[in-house]
């Protein structure tokens, strides 16, 4: 019964270590217009335009809200992601003030796509 118990323990852990916060200490990050209030959002345009190459006009970046978790719950995220019909994507996830919070992924240590929600796109490549 104490196995059981512990074993269960141990599974539940990975679930609440991944995700998103609930920390009701911290605001949510407060803009007018993502690209221009957040420098480390303008610089990663930046660097995503002076590295992509040929693959830039591929880009794009949604803003969204995370849900149903406990890292980040209820705060905006902002999600860089491609639409390349050839290529291996890894999507990354960064919170408001430029964390790396994760990839988009199905399987356990990788942020839950069904997680995300009311996702719209706030950036494209002037050549998408």
């Amino acid at each position: 019964m104490m196995n059981s118990k512990i074993l269960k323990f141990i599974f539940i852990i990975p679930f609440l270590l991944l995700g998103c916060n609930n920390d009701d200490d911290e605001t949510d990050c407060l803009f007018n217009n993502p690209i221009q209030d957040l420098s480390w959002l303008n610089e990663k345009i930046t660097e995503i335009e002076n590295t992509s190459g040929d693959l830039l006009k591929y880009q794009f970046i949604d803003q969204a809200i995370c849900r149903e978790s406990l890292f980040h719950k209820g705060k905006t995220i902002f999600v860089f992601n491609d639409c390349c019909p050839n290529c291996n994507t890894v999507v990354s996830v960064y919170s408001c003030d430029g964390e790396f919070i994760g990839l988009i992924g199905a399987t356990d240590g990788f942020i839950n796509p069904n997680r995300i929600i009311d996702s719209k796109s706030i950036w494209f490549p002037d050549n998408s």
